[in-house]
């Protein structure tokens, strides 16, 4: 029994780790373990990745290409094939994948279980948006092909249905054409909600991806809004950044009141006096985070928790300002992140 705790360390428990990398023999595994759940690369935050006390599937050797049409941009691929894969063999060759979460540590598999969604959400749907099939293994021994319209009730429940209806071993995704690996993007900053929203329902149709920074600690909930468009822009190619990582645990969280409310304050000032309109490479613009590997360690034992939500369009102001106003009197309030999807 090994250890495994997801994204958001809340809970670390022992499991029965089987290893799946022959696409052909994951029937046979799944037939001599107990009953299991596919695990990826644990990125979930909260605990859907887990089995505690039973099997987790680790898919995460089924990572080869399988084709790659560069006429059409569809792919096919394994499952355990990271986001960061296909990107690095997609876009110098015009292709991207047309939904990305915001990290791209994430395996296919897991970003079509959890049905992952992007900074272009208003614009693109859903990762399982662009799915054209998935072969689906299930502990019976049957493999199931299935698609929009193949077997639609069974790509339904598995696209967001976080892996209990078998395990995905592959797939097939309908990749976006895009000029290269560079955005034009804008930042805005705003000090009110209703700033937000103004600035959300002005960008919609203007432009392909939209994301905002909102200080949660702050009483006028001030904010920055970032915009952005794929560019047809002849730059040298993006240099590939060395990552850093955190190292430890600390025995406490490093992300607390205090610390926040320095940070929030400087990060503020500092993207308000910066240049409105930049250029920048699409690793910058969709994965911040993942310059800093193991960055969930900052949170110390206890863990964190992350929060999503969707709200009707019609209640979006008054209930996002009642949720903010919940974490503010909780105490736990850190930053975060919102979009307005009508």
């Amino acid at each position: 029994m090994v250890e495994v705790s997801s994204w958001g360390r809340l809970q670390i428990a022992k499991h029965e780790v089987v290893t799946l990398a022959d696409r052909e023999q994951i029937a046979q595994k799944l037939n001599v373990s107990a009953l299991g759940l596919a695990f990826g690369m644990g990125r979930s935050y909260g605990d859907v990745c887990l089995n505690p006390g039973g099997a987790l599937w680790d898919a995460t050797g089924l990572d080869r290409f399988i084709a790659f049409d560069p006429d059409t941009g569809i792919l096919a691929c394994e499952a355990g094939v990271l986001l960061r894969d296909i990107q690095r063999l997609a876009i110098p060759r015009g292709w991207m994948l047309p939904v990305t979460p915001g990290s791209q540590m994430v395996t296919v598999g897991g970003a079509i279980a959890n049905d992952v969604h992007g900074k272009n959400h208003h614009a693109r749907g859903t990762f399982g948006d662009h799915v054209c099939r998935l072969s689906l293994c299930r502990t019976d021994g049957s493999r199931i092909e299935c698609g929009p319209a193949m077997m639609p009730d069974w790509f339904a429940a598995t696209v967001g249905g976080i892996g209990l209806t078998g395990v995905i071993s592959e797939a097939e995704i309908q990749l976006r054409k895009v000029p290269g690996p560079w955005l034009e993007t804008e930042t805005l900053p705003y000090s009110s909600l209703d700033e937000f929203f103004q600035l959300a329902d002005e960008s919609e149709a203007a432009f392909e991806y939209t994301v905002s920074w909102i200080d949660c600690l702050s009483s006028g909930k001030r904010g920055l809004f970032m915009r952005a468009n794929s560019r047809d822009i002849a730059m040298s190619a993006p240099l590939q950044r060395r990552k850093h990582s955190m190292p430890f645990v600390p025995p406490f969280s490093l992300v607390n009141g205090l610390s926040l409310r320095l940070f929030n304050a400087a990060y503020y000032q500092l993207k308000k006096r910066q240049k409105a309109r930049v250029i920048v490479d699409y690793e910058s613009f969709f994965y911040p985070l993942d310059n800093l590997l193991a960055w969930n360690r900052m949170y110390g034992p206890r863990g964190f928790f992350q929060y999503q939500s969707v709200l009707p369009r019609a209640v979006g102001r008054e209930a996002t300002q009642e949720m903010l106003d919940a974490i503010v009197r909780s105490g736990a309030g850190r930053s975060g992140s919102s979009r307005a999807v009508a």
